[in-house]
């Protein structure tokens, strides 16, 4: 009983108070954290989604005269990519992967040296997988705000 009365005294109960505090702010700002994240996330959507499709429309329009074009690809791709890195850094979840994944592809296709057609589709076609994929974060988001 006596270890007890002597750990609770007034200093050892305000050193424990600071603890819990300190979890708690680091909580908080943890927290506070993931909503500016997912604020700035749904904000930017709408413009970013616009740019991935005028990307991908791009990239469509230049696959048909390909050997021509494969400067013009290559561009395209090359700010699609810094598009695609703003939109894995503001998002979470599966959607980032789905960005990282897409944008590591880009990548690896740029540095390659000898770009065949098959390579520039497949980009393409992960292209379109993502904006299907914000398009129905979109459509999901509405629902949950009673707006759909």
């Amino acid at each position: 009983m006596e270890t007890l009365s002597s750990w609770l005294n007034l200093e050892s109960l305000g050193s424990l108070a600071s603890i819990i505090g300190f979890i708690l702010t680091i909580y908080v700002f943890i927290g506070v954290r993931k909503i500016k994240q997912e604020f700035l996330f749904r904000v930017r959507l709408p413009s970013l989604l616009k740019k991935m499709q005028g990307h991908a429309s791009a990239i469509s329009g230049e696959l048909a005269n390909f050997p021509k074009t494969r400067n013009a690809i290559i561009e395209e791709l090359a700010i699609a990519q810094v598009n695609i890195q703003s939109l894995e850094n503001k998002s979470f979840g599966s959607m980032r992967s789905s960005l990282k994944r897409l944008r590591l592809d880009i990548e690896n296709l740029r540095k390659t040296q000898n770009i065949e057609k098959d390579s520039i589709r497949s980009v393409y076609l992960g292209m379109n997988m993502v904006i299907q994929e914000i398009t129905n974060l979109r459509e999901d988001d509405k629902w949950r705000q009673g707006n759909g």
